[in-house]
């Protein structure tokens, strides 16, 4: 029975998203009785020629199973469904696995990150004994999490407090299906974009997880993110209310800067729309509705962020602006945390370490820094894993601690003892 209301749910979710539900639940339903919603009434497989074509258009574009490897649904206690996504670790025996987990922005999805997925894959594919993990979800009211509860009013309760039980309750679902399914030890290092940034400080100032290694917040200063809710309303009505096709849509994210990568866009952009009645896409998140709770999304997360325990090793990301707020200014000076930013028109090697290679990236930055420059992206979190966690070891080193030390140390131009 539940999977059965899964199933519905997922149908009319992907049928607003103009995909065709899975071959295999269509087969193993070819001799049921037509599907019925959990209000008893026909779920509605709808076969016009606007879905037709739709489902057509789709196919032209990379779908979540070209980066992941699962896509479960986790279903909270208030009977409210999340669109999770994961990549699973592959493992040398004895190793302790490695995870990302990045909560998306506002506005985004869970697909934000499928290229640095990737590139995570790809640029550990040789160097490294382990490769990392990569999960992340669609969070509440945005894109297929949206449409699982599309009768739901919850889909806009977006209070911050209510995001960070959001992201407690993913993070505690995942580990427990983890260590179930794999090992009992893991590493967390969690990657937190613009709001997903703020409900992660939070939810670690909240909250203790003796998995949790590391913190990476991607482009969100406090001062300058709650001055930026003042332009909310103007960006918010510049957005096109429906695009005809979605390469039109894309196109449009791409030619006014929002995303520099026309690959990644190509990923992620597809997963922010539905196909509506009139045959065009139309956003499925409208971010005016989550207005009551602007005000507070913000507030106090720089101090916040430096503040927390010593034993999260921490990372602030920043685009074509290193400036930083009284708290950031001030935890720098301390130590409190690393930082790292990236200009257009530069390549790595001119900032991490001049053995870097020059990769393919865009050689334009905004806001979505991990979508328009994911190989660059990739290999500064590599290197901070690789400071920060001695479980995560290259081929070509010892396993002695004291020895691995030192090459850190070398690399990152510490002084050795």
């Amino acid at each position: 029975m539940q999977r059965s209301i899964f199933q519905n749910r997922l149908r009319r979710a992907e049928q607003e998203l103009g995909f065709n539900f899975s071959e295999e639940v269509e087969s193993e339903n070819q001799d049921e009785e037509e599907p019925k919603d959990i209000t008893g009434k026909v779920a509605g497989v709808v076969h016009s020629k606007d879905v037709r074509d739709s489902t057509k258009e789709t196919s032209q574009y990379p779908k979540w199973s070209t980066v992941f490897d699962e896509n479960d649904i986790f279903c909270n206690n208030e009977g409210y469904s999340f669109q999770t996504y994961f990549k699973k670790p592959i493992l040398q025996d004895g190793d302790t696995p490695i995870v990302f987990i990045g909560h998306h922005g506002a506005g985004s999805s869970g697909l934000t990150f499928g290229e640095l997925c990737k590139s995570v894959v790809s640029n550990t594919r040789d160097g490294y004994i382990s490769k990392p993990g990569f999960f992340t979800f669609d969070f509440r009211g945005h894109s297929m999490t949206n449409l699982l509860n599309a009768d739901d009013e919850g889909n806009y309760r977006m209070d911050i407090d209510t995001l960070v039980g959001d992201f407690k309750f993913i993070i505690d679902h995942f580990l427990a299906k983890f260590k179930d399914r794999y090992s009992s030890k893991i590493h967390l290092f969690i990657i937190g974009h613009s709001l997903g940034g703020s409900v992660a400080i939070k939810l670690l100032r909240d909250h203790q997880f003796d998995d949790v290694k590391g913190l990476v917040i991607v482009d969100i200063v406090e001062e300058t993110a709650i001055h930026s809710l003042d332009a909310m309303d103007s960006y918010l009505n510049k957005l096109p209310k429906s695009f005809q096709t979605l390469e039109m849509a894309i196109n449009w994210y791409v030619n006014h800067g929002l995303i520099n990568n026309s690959q990644s866009a190509k990923l992620s952009i597809p997963s922010l729309l539905k196909h509506n009645q009139n045959g065009s896409w139309e956003f499925i998140v409208d971010l005016r509705k989550s207005k009551p709770y602007w005000n507070d999304w913000f507030k106090g997360i720089s101090n916040d962020f430096v503040t927390l325990p010593n034993r999260i090793s921490k990372l602030l990301v920043l685009a074509n602006n290193d400036y930083l707020d009284k708290p950031l200014i001030i935890g720098q000076m301390q130590g409190k945390y690393q930082l790292m930013v990236f200009y257009s028109d530069t390549n790595l090697s001119n900032f991490l370490t001049t053995s870097t290679t020059v990769i393919s990236d865009s050689m334009k930055i905004g806001h979505f820094i991990h979508e328009d420059v994911p190989n660059k992206f990739t290999k500064a979190l590599l290197q901070f894993v690789e400071r920060n966690d001695l479980s995560f070891r290259r081929n070509d080193e010892s396993n002695s601690q004291l020895q691995l030390i030192n090459k850190l140390n070398a690399k990152w131009n510490a002084h050795k003892k």
